[in-house]
């Protein structure tokens, strides 16, 4: 049987962000980078077709966006909810003198607790600042004879390019809200388990 590293433990019990540049791993967005400045000047693709693309791509990336903060409102709502459900639970008479003589099931439910409340904090996260980039003004101007087709559709694509890693980042934060979320559940059946087995 495999074990598990001692950082992939701690993983399963406390999510632990990763460090960015595994997130974004700096040879694949060097390499996006690299293909970006190649279609600056390759006639193989017509210009027309590559803005339609590069609208599509961004398109896709905002629908991408937009489930990403629907997903962390929804998970923020169910974290809330259950901790709310679970201090009701906690405060009732029976639990507590069932809980005398089950420290487990307490515990249980405090550390559920706990991890609720660090999940809808590392859910905020997802919606609260963020850095996007968008075409300014001074990406609308083409230099001296360049295709304006050609060089929008390329500075829209470098823009995406940026999004990915802030959106990867987003995306990060919403799975660590989504594990504290299941850890919460899980420490929640274990103590209702705790309860009818004693």
């Amino acid at each position: 049987m495999a074990r598990l590293a001692p950082i992939t433990l701690l993983r399963q019990v406390v999510p632990v962000p990763r460090k960015d540049r595994v997130i974004n791993p700096p040879h694949l967005f060097e390499r996006y980078e690299t293909r970006i400045a190649e279609l600056r000047d390759d006639p193989r693709i017509p210009d027309s077709e590559l803005l339609e693309q590069a609208r599509k791509m961004w398109a896709d990336q905002e629908t991408r966006l937009s489930s990403i903060d629907s997903r962390a409102g929804q998970l923020m709502a169910a974290a809330g909810i259950a901790a709310s459900l679970t201090t009701t639970a906690v405060g009732q008479k029976g639990l507590f003198g069932v809980g005398v003589g089950n420290p487990l099931l307490v515990i249980a439910y405090l550390l559920a607790l706990a991890y609720f409340a660090y999940c809808i904090l590392v859910a905020l996260r997802v919606h609260g600042r963020r850095r996007r980039h968008k075409i300014g003004p001074d990406e609308l101007v083409p230099s001296v004879g360049a295709s304006y087709s050609r060089h929008l559709a390329v500075e829209l694509l470098a823009s995406l390019v940026k999004n990915y890693q802030s959106d990867n980042r987003q995306v990060e934060a919403l799975h660590m809200a989504q594990w504290a979320f299941r850890n919460a559940v899980i420490l929640l059946v274990f103590g209702g388990i705790t309860a009818v087995w004693r």
